[in-house]
């Protein structure tokens, strides 16, 4: 990271809108050259998935010429709702059979459906120990619709989709660029449902799992209304308003609908009865003692479930790189409100030393488009990832964009479907013109039609007894044909399969199509390659041994049967060379 890379734009969308960024490497440091976030549609966007590809595109262009900025192409970081994650096992492999392997392996085991979807995957090597012979693979997939509507919004918008990268894998890449000679180090990527947990020892990535625990399973108390935490795209369910000393206090704003009653029944409805409300929530302490926060026995049995998996993950990276040390400090990447919270129950239940530091202080960050407020932060951090394109050396690109060759082909099927349709005007237009001309021509044609098959009528009765006496002939030919004894066919077989140390004797066909060679023989091996020589034929099938017997001087007789292939007719005599 020693000289500079190209600028290059990160793109990331969820339900609360769209956050762009130009970054590059510059001596090592991190620059951020623009930055902006703007909000999408009501419905726009739900999740990852783009219901209103036009609304996004029409937000995205509005965002760049805000920023004046004129670009061919971004990356796009994929929310944790557009895709899943997979880690299997393989035979180390060369790189140009890496992707076919990966596929295969995800289509058996049903990860992926067969011949479709999109997928990436992070290549972990080999360790380097006695007896080490597998890779793990982590997959990242997606389905062809998602990345399609993606593709679409950003070419109505007048981009090309340079890469489609995980939302976790852009974050971790992010925080490692603020990052410079650290040793081995654990990062945790919250999301609603799961975490991410990836094992980086400085170099290179070494282990990355998925946790099926997000934050609504730790924190219901702090769930807002919608599963996205925005309804309409403006921030109305939730609004960090700020950071006091080690206590962060998030807003929830829920229109007309009753508060969450982890928050407490009666006194939620009675201070929240109707309209729109606010409700600050200090998560300096979670515990149940905490006035307005209570943590079901199911919270804290997942926070403990949280806790064991962390550090089994630990134990079998030691394990697997014994020669590595193992992490000591835990990083956590969530949205901002978020952090102290899960910092503060996994300090019980991990022994690593968690680090809440805010990765975007440690960025040179442009200042923000004028009139823009800092609320929509969350975003920053995968766009930022997905634009590092050249910061290769903390983890490796994942792109969910690319797609089989059939996959591309199939997306090219409609388009030129519609330009067949565009020219299918012409072509009515030409045809309603010529209808008329048809009309006549069917006419003729008719016409021409009764003439001709009158005229077949009148040749056929004149030509029947020539074509009867024709049809005779022919039967007779046949008859003829399955008369005759291929003799001449036999007779060139027996010669050309009569090795030395043979003389025949007699050779007989009878009329039912049986064939006899007899003659004497000076060892059995002769006789045995005269008869299969005899079978390599078309003239005589089935050739075996019908007498063979030895006289008192030695020598061998033998007779050998066999049939042609066209039966000989009743009355024929036998031939005797």
């Amino acid at each position: 990271m020693a000289t500079a890379t190209n600028e290059n734009i990160g793109i990331f969308l969820d339900s609360r809108g769209v956050t762009i960024v130009r970054a590059r490497m510059l001596g090592g440091r991190t620059e951020i050259t623009k930055r902006g976030t703007a909000e999408l549609p009501a419905g726009a966007v739900e999740g990852a998935v783009i219901r209103d590809p036009l609304g996004v595109a029409h937000a995205i262009r509005s965002l760049l010429r805000d920023m004046n900025l004129r670009p061919k192409s971004a990356s796009v970081a994929l929310g944790s709702h557009g895709y899943s994650l997979r880690s299997v096992r393989l035979p180390e492999a060369p790189a140009s059979e890496r992707r076919a392997l990966v596929r295969n392996e995800l289509e058996e085991v049903g990860a992926m459906p067969h011949r479709s979807g999109t997928f990436g995957f992070l290549w972990i090597p080999v360790p380097s120990e006695p007896g080490k012979r597998l890779v793990d693979a982590i997959t990242y997939y997606a389905s062809d619709s998602e990345v399609d509507q993606i593709r679409e919004a950003l070419r109505l918008a007048g981009l090309r989709l340079d890469r489609l990268e995980p939302a976790s894998v852009a974050m971790v890449r992010a925080y490692l660029a603020t990052r410079t000679g650290h040793g081995p180090i654990a990062i945790l990527c919250t999301a609603q449902k799961h975490s991410d947990l990836c094992i980086h020892d400085g170099a290179a990535v070494r282990s990355v799992r998925r946790i099926p625990i997000g934050w609504d399973d730790l924190l219901p108390s702090l769930r807002p209304a919608s599963p996205f935490y925005a309804s309409n795209g403006k921030g109305d369910d939730r609004d960090l308003i700020g950071q006091s000393g080690d206590t962060a206090v998030g807003v929830f704003r829920h229109p007309r609908r009753t508060l969450n009653t982890d928050f407490g029944g009666a006194e939620a409805e009675s201070r929240w009865p109707s309209g729109t409300a606010d409700v600050a929530v200090a998560t300096d302490s979670l515990d149940n003692s905490t006035p307005g926060v209570t943590r079901s026995a199911e919270a804290v049995a997942n926070a403990d479930f949280l806790g064991s998996e962390l550090s089994r993950s630990i134990a079998f990276f030691a394990r697997e790189h014994p020669n590595t040390p193992k992490p000591k400090s835990l990083v956590m990447l969530a949205p901002a409100y978020l952090v102290q919270p899960l910092a503060q129950i996994l300090e019980s239940a991990t022994s690593l030393s968690i680090e809440t530091d805010d990765p975007l202080a440690a960025l040179d960050m442009a200042r923000p488009l004028p009139g823009q407020a800092e609320e929509n932060m969350d975003g920053y951090l995968p766009a930022i990832g997905a634009a590092l394109d050249g910061a290769e050396a903390t983890i490796p690109a994942v792109d969910l964009s690319r797609q089989d060759q059939r996959m591309q082909a199939g997306r090219r099927a409609p388009g030129m479907l519609l330009a067949g349709m565009a020219g299918s005007t012409l072509w009515m237009l030409v045809a309603a013109i010529a209808s008329i001309a048809l009309t006549v021509l069917e006419y003729n044609q008719r016409a021409e039609s009764t003439r001709i098959t009158t005229e077949i009528t009148r040749i056929r009765a004149e030509r029947e007894p020539l074509l009867k006496l024709a049809a005779i002939n022919a039967a007779a030919k046949a008859l003829e044909a399955k008369s005759v004894v291929p003799a001449a066919s036999v007779l060139g077989r027996v010669a050309a399969a009569t090795p030395r140390g043979i003389e025949v004797t007699s050779i007989r066909i009878g009329t039912d199509g049986k064939v006899a060679v007899e003659g004497d023989a000076l060892s059995t091996l002769t006789m045995q390659q005269f008869a299969l020589n005899m079978g390599q034929s078309a003239a005589i099938r089935f050739p075996g041994y019908e007498m063979m017997k030895q006289d008192e001087r030695g020598g061998l007789s033998f007779r050998i049967a066999g049939v042609t292939r066209a039966a000989a007719a009743p009355g024929a005599s036998p031939v005797n060379p």
